[in-house]
């Protein structure tokens, strides 16, 4: 059932199609506009990875364990230079 209401902030009438719809789509508008955007995620800091689990991700990542793929390759290359490091 549709109804024919006044917004409770600029008092134009406007069709009330929905009984969450509580102002005109004009009001909606513009106060969400002026609703503050949501405050960004603060990137979480770097851990470093201590040498017990490099140790283990290399294992895990080997070539030897996924048939050589060129993923794996790179993946497990990035890892013996951190660990060299």
């Amino acid at each position: 059932m549709i109804n024919i209401v006044d917004c409770p902030q600029c008092g134009r009438l406007f069709k009330q199609d929905e009984p969450w719809k509580r102002l005109c789509i004009g009001c909606y508008i513009s106060g969400k506009k002026k609703e503050s955007p949501r405050p960004q995620e603060r990137p979480r800091a770097h851990q470093p990875i201590d040498n017990d689990m490099l140790k283990r991700l290399i294992m895990l990542c080997h070539p030897d364990k996924h048939g050589g793929s060129k993923m794996s390759v790179e993946i497990t290359q990035k890892l013996l230079r951190m660990r060299d490091k």
